[in-house]
């Protein structure tokens, strides 16, 4: 009986305490919504918050910081020379090495550039400038590896 009702306090205890909750990183993750590139070149406009885009690179040019994802159903039908550029999505990291060329909201990344054929996943949001949208990143990932992030 004693056992029974230490374990009911345990129990209580750790749901008081917020170990049973969801922690604030789940959360953030539940949140992110997964859009297919072409989707988001489509019409950048409906999509809203935090996104991720799954896709392959197809080009990097380590010295500009850029490189190119393909849409994964894309890349499985054409390869790595798309069939058509709604599948195509260019993707800007630099460095605080590189002043005249940060982003439009002067964001610069920490950054270790993927390889071709390298599978990753671009999380950011879609942001408007006077100049049109464009996909503002926070991180990108590797399988599990966060291989470039946002300062």
């Amino acid at each position: 009986m004693y056992k029974k009702i230490w374990f009911l306090l345990l129990a209580s205890l750790l749901l008081l305490s917020g170990c049973g909750a969801p922690s604030e990183f789940a959360a953030s993750q539940a949140e992110v919504t997964s859009v297919a590139i072409k989707d988001l070149t489509a019409d950048p406009t409906a999509y809203t918050g935090r996104i991720a885009i799954k896709g392959v690179v197809q080009y990097v040019d380590e010295k500009q910081f850029v490189f190119r994802l393909i849409d994964e159903e894309e890349y499985k039908t054409c390869g790595l020379n798309p069939c058509g550029a709604a599948g195509i999505m260019t993707v800007y990291t630099p460095d605080s090495s590189k002043p005249a060329g940060k982003t439009p909201s002067d964001y610069s990344y920490d950054a270790k550039m993927p390889k071709v054929e390298e599978r990753v996943t671009v999380e950011g949001d879609v942001v408007k400038t006077d100049q049109g949208y464009f996909f503002e990143v926070d991180r990108v990932l590797k399988g599990s590896e966060l291989i470039i992030v946002k300062k």
